[in-house]
């Protein structure tokens, strides 16, 4: 059981909490309390019926969270990773109450560290020694926690993490480098184009424009708006263009690919929003996937 605010936008620890409302447990030793026994839980609801939901996170509860923040950049950070490695597979998500999402993967069975921040700006883990709020739960905002339509739990089964996204979330800290636009994992060192082409290594001039618009078209297919794009592809550009290209051109490519409407796919079309529901589509509305 968490604080949680009240109707007046306090906190229930009658402390000015900030971003941390609603989200700090209420017994004594925190996420070491949890437990899935029934009767401790009911008399935990019974004392406290307003309490937010904490779940634990990694090996003792079998998951691990993929936390992406609107506000700090965890959509083009993400945006970034899938245009590498390709897009995560369904599975478990939350829309949080303040745009954002989380992510639940079925545990590896090997440690996966909390981060803040880790693998690029916006994107926190939540795996050994953490956790997360759950629904109903509620945000400072006011806004419920709620499961993404056709993908709860009763819906869709909690998915394993692709093993790319497991290597980097994994990798000690000291190697992690200057960030996520620089590390590529060893066994992915290479991005897809439009058509599924392999694009290699750095990319050298003469080949810029043509390179980042085929990164940015294969986006564009999977439905991600022009500031994603523009996100992304400028990671692309400073990480790996030799020299970087200008980025007002950048920005023309982004805006070029954007001008072709997505790619249909019926396992986009049924049930819930009405497509698969990519974490681009809950956000703060600077970001948004179409």
């Amino acid at each position: 059981p968490l604080h949680a605010p009240d109707a007046a936008g306090r906190c229930s620890c009658d402390r000015d909490c900030g971003r941390n409302m609603g989200k700090h447990p209420r017994t004594p030793h925190g996420l070491h309390d949890a437990t899935t026994d029934l009767a401790t839980v009911i008399a935990w609801w019974e004392r406290w019926p307003d309490a937010n939901l904490g779940v634990r996170t990694g090996a003792p509860s079998g998951i691990w969270v993929l936390d992406a923040d609107p506000a700090t950049g965890g959509e083009a950070t993400l945006a970034t990773l899938e245009a590498r490695h390709g897009s995560l597979p369904p599975t478990c998500a939350v829309e949080t109450g303040g745009g954002g999402l989380h992510l639940w993967f079925a545990h590896p069975g090997s440690p996966v560290p909390t981060s803040a921040g880790r693998l690029g700006p916006g994107l926190d883990v939540r795996g050994e020694g953490g956790y997360v709020v759950a629904p109903p739960s509620r945000h400072r905002s006011g806004e419920r926690y709620r499961w993404a339509a056709a993908w709860s739990p009763a819906l869709i089964p909690l998915a394993p993490a692709p093993p790319w996204l497991l290597e980097v979330a994994t990798l000690p800290a000291g190697d992690m480098g200057s960030g996520i636009h620089h590390f590529v994992p060893s066994p992915y060192k290479e991005a897809r184009g439009m058509n599924n082409e392999v694009v290699p290594g750095p990319i050298l001039e003469g080949s810029r424009n043509a390179t980042l618009t085929s990164l940015g078209g294969a986006m564009r297919r999977r439905g991600f708006g022009e500031a994603a794009i523009l996100a992304a592809l400028l990671a692309e550009n400073a990480a790996r263009c030799r020299p970087p290209l200008p980025e007002v051109e950048v920005a023309r490519v982004a805006r070029s690919v954007t001008r072709y409407p997505p790619a249909s796919s019926p396992s986009l079309t049924s049930g819930g929003r009405g497509r698969r529901p990519v974490f681009l589509e809950f956000t703060d509305g600077t970001v948004v996937a179409r």
